[in-house]
């Protein structure tokens, strides 16, 4: 097994070399002693490491320094991005490259960036094993001060049907505190979707160390997935897998997991569970283990990928939404049914399609197609096929396109355009349609008629940033016209304080318009599925849940309209 002293000799060896090539510089010809960075290709074994935390980021193999030890964060051969295993946002998972296996085996020896001592190392060996793929969890010190090595099997195939994905829960947890200042989430857990809902049974009550559940096959899409205890409460996500992201989720509340972030605004009501695109092909591992929340260590769980994920050339996702008072209908993609019978105020679940042109058909009881579009459509869209009645008072679709990705753009000039995006993986992000025809142009505020797009506290921003927005979003929008140029409103997910949104009746000259009393007012809380998701455990039921949604006003006006069919502003949820 290899030895710390070892480890510093390595230190002591590395310090006098690059002194020596200092002390035989001069001013005029100055010799660069970083430790140079190149991108090698390596075969890699069957076997990765999986980490979550910064407790070992010094990495021996057989003796071998791999990672930077003298300049930290400047790269090495095997960890090229910053020189280190691990860290805040950098890939928990590091695949072990064949060469370091020596007679199918490697010593591992880690340790902290600056050694403070064997409370700081970890020592274990990994063995070749070119049947299976293994993946090795570590576990950092927890009660009783050590670590833990958790291998487990993985499977890297794809799921039997090419348009769907492979997912398993990988249950770890820990006691992770003997008081009662960390609420306690170990034990058995289970998978749900954003409403709570269970995904499926092999997926339910997993226990701890049981080597995992079996995977099971979903159709591709973009789903918030949330792991619950055995009574019901939520577990915290945490954001490391996203080095792109909204860089928020850095702490939680130890007594409910619900999370913190860097604005200092305390507890959202809501836990971290990030909004993710599962692709067709890919294999994925929800592992719920302790890990670093800001100060605080708890059971969290993370996404990671088990194979190679192929890139989706050939699928989108199809859904039919019926906003036509007066008849059930039925919904065709390319000919074959989408759904059936959808009624008035009604949406369908979505149908995987192939790329190009895809023609949509809306049919009366009658098998009458009352309207049909075709529009061309690229792998990975989504789009929802709105049917609504025109000012004509003719049934139409529209084919709007839906965007779930989570990329805000900011207004920041500079040569390449990196710093002019930001991707969130939990936002609430919505969208307006105009669907009405009983209303030539209307505009959505927030209470009192405030602009959503200047007067909105929770607006998303980064680094003092916001996200770019445009007026036609909001303002003036007329019946069947979709807005394209930054539809989308973004919130954070860390807002407590409740707010409703407004329809006016307005002009290009007069914004915001007159307030459309005779549609209700659609209040926060109508984006929040299932309340007993959070009242069950006694948790406060938040100010609202995120996700991707559209916002419609549908239906008619007048003294003698129905009261099914009265103009209301509807809510279309884009993920599960």
């Amino acid at each position: 097994m290899y030895k710390k002293d070892m480890y510093n000799r390595l230190l002591n060896w590395t310090y006098v070399a690059i002194m020596g090539l200092s002390l035989s510089s001069c001013d005029k010809d100055k010799v660069d002693v970083s430790i140079a960075a190149p991108l090698m290709e390596h075969e890699l074994s069957n076997s990765r490491i999986v980490m979550f935390n910064q407790q070992y980021e010094q990495v021996v193999a057989n003796g071998k320094m791999v990672t930077n030890i003298v300049r930290p964060y400047e790269g090495s051969e095997y960890f090229p991005d910053r020189g280190m295993y691990g860290g805040i946002w950098q890939a928990p998972v590091w695949e072990i490259p064949q060469e370091l296996f020596e007679e199918g085996t490697i010593d591992f020896y880690m340790n902290k960036a600056i050694d403070n001592g064997d409370q700081n190392s970890l020592n274990f060996t990994v063995e070749e094993d070119n049947t299976v793929h293994l993946d090795h969890y570590i576990i950092p010190p927890l009660l009783d001060g050590s670590a833990e090595i958790v291998t487990t099997e993985r499977s890297v195939a794809s799921s039997s049907k090419p348009d769907h994905f492979k997912i398993r829960v990988l249950n770890l947890t820990r006691k992770v505190s003997n008081g009662n200042v960390i609420e306690d989430v170990s034990g058995p857990v289970t998978l749900a979707y954003a409403d709570g809902s269970a995904v499926h049974k092999a997926t339910t009550a997993i226990p701890v160390d049981n080597g995992g559940s079996e995977y099971i096959e979903l159709p591709y899409g973009t789903y918030q997935f949330k792991l619950l205890t055995a009574d019901g409460r939520q577990i915290s996500g945490n954001n490391i897998e996203n080095d792109n992201g909204d860089n928020l989720v850095i702490s939680i509340d130890p007594a409910t997991s619900r999370a913190t972030t860097q604005t200092g605004a305390g507890s959202a009501l809501l836990t971290y569970a990030p909004i993710k695109t599962y692709q067709p092909g890919g294999v994925y591992t929800l592992v719920v283990c302790p890990m670093q929340f800001g100060g605080t260590v708890q059971n969290g769980f993370v996404r990671i990928v088990d194979n190679i994920i192929p890139i989706n050339s050939a699928y989108a996702r199809v859904q039919a939404v019926n906003a036509h008072i007066g008849q059930l209908v039925s919904f065709y993609v390319n000919g074959e049914e989408l759904q059936s019978n959808l009624a008035y105020n009604n949406y369908s679940a979505y149908k995987i399609v192939s790329t190009g042109d895809v023609k949509v058909e809306a049919r009366a009881a009658s098998g009458e197609i009352i309207a049909s579009t075709t529009s061309h459509v690229d792998a990975g869209a989504n789009v929802s096929a709105w049917l609504y009645t025109n000012t004509e008072g003719i049934a139409e679709l529209k084919m709007v396109f839906n965007d779930l990705s989570g990329v805000a753009y900011r207004g920041i000039n500079s040569d390449d355009a990196y710093y002019n995006k930001q991707t969130y993986d939990m936002p609430l992000a919505f969208r307006f349609l105009n669907l009405s025809a009983d209303f030539e142009q209307v505009s959505f505020t927030m209470n009192d008629g405030k602009s959503l797009l200047t007067d909105n506290p929770f607006n998303l921003q980064y680094r003092g940033y916001t996200y770019a927005k445009d007026e036609s979003a909001v303002y003036n929008l007329e019946p069947g016209k979709i807005p394209v140029k930054f539809p989308y409103v973004y919130f954070h997910f860390n807002s407590t304080t409740p707010f409703d949104l407004f329809v006016f009746r307005s002009n290009a000259g007069t914004i915001p318009g007159v307030w459309a009393n005779d549609v209700p007012v659609f209040a926060s809380s109508g984006f929040v599925d299932n309340a007993e998701l959070y009242s069950q455990v006694g948790r406060t039921v938040p100010t609202y849940e995120t996700g991707y949604y559209t916002l419609a006003l549908i239906g008619r006006t007048g003294a003698d309209v129905p009261a099914a069919e009265k103009a209301k502003v509807w809510k279309v949820k884009h993920n599960k």
